[in-house]
């Protein structure tokens, strides 16, 4: 679970192509989708074993969780958390269960005693240290650009008003 790459990667490369702009994608919900199949996997698998990537990342779990949206009929809001989602699968290839529980996959169990023991490992890993640098540089001009440390910033950059608005100080 290293939220830095997974979240501010994506949310950054969404921002800067538009895409949000153009297919009204909601960062709120895109931004914690993005980290959910993390947050649901490492959990089981620090209380009950399980591998760290079996429950939540696959596709039926990204469908599951926003078709509650789709019955709701909040189609940007179930459009985003299935987004969010497919690159938070995207990002963690290899090793992906896609179609799990549905196909046996070889998964491994591994040893960790808890969060930090998990995340310090990780962090002697050069890919995951590499990835993790790139998002903290995400979140950095994240903040500076859309002055996310002020609650003007943030609450305009999680309701999706434009950046021109922000940066004017024109909220309306």
């Amino acid at each position: 679970m290293y939220p830095l790459f997974h979240v501010f990667f994506p949310i950054t490369l969404l921002v800067v192509t538009r895409v949000d702009v153009k297919f009204k994608i909601n960062r709120l919900t895109f931004g914690i989708a993005l980290i959910l199949p993390d947050l649901v996997d490492k959990l089981l698998m620090w209380t009950v074993g399980t591998t760290g990537r079996s429950w939540a990342h696959n596709l039926f779990f990204v469908a599951l969780v926003g078709a509650p949206f789709l019955l709701a009929r909040r189609f940007s809001l179930a459009e985003s958390t299935w987004l969010g989602g497919l690159i938070h699968l995207v990002l963690d290839i290899p090793g992906v269960p896609w179609f799990f529980p549905f196909v046996s996959y070889d998964l491994f169990i591994p040893e960790y005693g808890g969060f930090w023991e998990y995340f310090i490992i990780g962090l002697t890993q050069p890919i995951t240290l590499i990835t993790e640098i790139g998002g903290l540089v995400c979140l950095i001009w994240l903040i500076a650009k859309y002055r996310l440390l002020s609650r003007p910033g943030l609450t305009g950059f999680f309701g999706n008003i434009s950046a021109t608005k922000i940066e004017t100080g024109n909220q309306s």
